[in-house]
């Protein structure tokens, strides 16, 4: 039999229409494993690499190829051309896919090699901040604003959070027409309970009225905030309540120890830069091109920031070297606090003149502390370094408290100073932070008769 009388291989249709549909597979697989890695930022040499899911496209070109080959070493001119449905369908899927994928990740690696960066808008879905999941057991969900925040409904410490996101009694938004607003803002010892103290302050002035006015007082507590959220919290929801006068108590959140970069300020997403949206679909859909800087560079197309909105992203981005602070305790490295000594001045300023600007007086208070504060929150919570370094930056932040009061001509009720008596300390819990049953009663009594003197002051006669 000579060479040319020799079968060839007969063709099997079955495995090219598994090639097909493997290719098809491959091609898909690859692009949306792509599509989900996020961006990564690299360094050096290493940016000049590109992602390493970017080769996974090498995958179905190989298997085309091996098609190819295939196909022509098994094809028989002489047979007749047979037609079957569909035949192609998943190549041609696939070849669809590679045309989307190649230019793409093409796109990709070019706005990589020129270091391109962009600092997308943070979407939230309108209409799922509201009732909590009875089976639920988390009690906070993240914000891109506030970083975090209860959830309205659910219980804490066996007290039901209430429609506003804090523990306290439930309050009408709208204030009652002659009522006098009282609205304590602060951190887990404004939030600690029952009774918080802006609600010792509020059955006192239940029973004893100030001028014979019908007042009102309750608490925007939230465990874990700094000044910073405070503030944010004041302009985005606060202020709203028609206040007549707020309470502002931070300083423990604001000097815990944060990672380089990582304080408050700069992970808080401003305002500005969100937006809000009713269809979830669309907030995927756009999460999903934002993992890749193509996708951020088409954003930023569509919606460019505003110059002063860039300024501030680049303004916080820098200012994480700025915040370190040298503390003896911890050698030669820096530390970094979640808000500045600088910042927790600025904040409390802003804090000043925010709430006058809706006609309301602020009445600034000291955080106070026991003798001694508990070794617990060096050891285990790692929140300073020494409890030595952690009582000089509280007596440090409770310093700038009543300078800003000093300079800003607001009123102050120096908590710091006068809870610091030897037989106050019995009022503090074991923490030497928070305070038991007798300690929020007094505080809020001593409160009470702050506003006795702010009621009697210039400031409140002229506002």
């Amino acid at each position: 039999m000579t060479e040319s009388e020799q079968p060839k291989p007969s063709q099997n249709p079955l495995i090219l229409r598994g090639l097909d549909l493997l290719i098809f597979l491959t091609a898909a697989g690859c692009f949306i494993s792509w599509m989900l890695t996020p961006v990564e930022w690299k360094y050096g040499i290493m940016k000049l690499l590109p992602n390493w899911k970017s080769f996974l496209i090498g995958i179905p070109i190989l298997l085309i190829i091996g098609r190819g080959v295939y196909a022509v070493s098994t094809r028989n001119p002489e047979a007749p051309a047979a037609k079957r449905r569909f035949e192609g369908v998943f190549l041609k899927l696939g070849m669809a896919v590679l045309a989307c994928f190649i230019p793409l990740a093409a796109w990709e690696q070019v706005l990589e090699h020129q270091e391109f960066e962009y600092q997308p808008k943070t979407m939230i879905i309108v209409g799922q901040d509201g009732k909590a999941d009875p089976n639920s057991k988390k009690v906070t969900r993240t914000d891109p604003e506030l970083l975090i925040r209860f959830i309205p409904g659910v219980m804490f410490n066996g007290r039901r959070i209430n429609a506003m996101g804090h523990p306290e009694r439930e309050v009408e938004e709208k204030k009652a027409r002659g009522t006098l607003r009282i609205i304590c803002m602060g951190d887990s010892v404004t939030g600690q309970g029952p009774p918080t103290y802006a609600s010792v302050l509020h059955n006192k002035l239940q029973e004893s009225p100030i001028q014979g006015t019908s007042w009102e007082s309750f608490g925007m507590g939230v465990h874990g905030y700094s000044s910073s959220q405070g503030l944010r919290l004041f302009q985005m929801k606060t202020k709203n309540l028609a206040p007549d006068i707020v309470t502002v108590y931070f300083g423990w959140n604001d000097h815990w120890l944060a990672k380089p970069g990582r304080h408050d300020s700069a992970r808080m997403v401003d305002p500005g830069n969100v937006v809000r949206v009713k269809n979830n679909t669309s907030v995927q859909l756009r999460e999903l091109l934002l993992h890749k800087r193509f996708g951020q560079y088409i954003e930023k197309l569509v919606d460019p920031p505003q110059d002063q909105e860039r300024a501030a992203i680049e303004a916080a981005a820098a200012k994480a070297a700025a915040d370190a602070v040298e503390i003896p305790e911890n050698g030669d490295k820096p530390l970094y606090y979640r808000v500045s000594e600088e910042e927790f001045r600025e904040n409390l300023t802003k804090f000043v003149a925010e709430i006058r600007a809706v006609g309301a007086v602020p009445i600034l208070l000291t955080a106070p502390r026991a003798t001694t504060l508990s070794a617990h929150l060096a050891s285990r919570q790692k929140q300073c370094i020494t409890v030595a370094q952690a009582t000089k930056a509280h007596d440090d932040y409770a310093s700038i408290v009543r300078e800003v009061a000093q300079e800003q001509n607001a009123a102050l009720l120096d908590l710091h100073t006068i809870m610091a008596a030897e037989e106050l300390q019995p009022l503090f819990q074991k923490d030497g932070i928070h305070f038991g049953l007798e300690g929020l009663a007094y505080v809020g009594g001593q409160i009470y008769e702050a506003v006795e003197a702010v009621v009697e002051s210039e400031e409140w006669k002229t506002r």
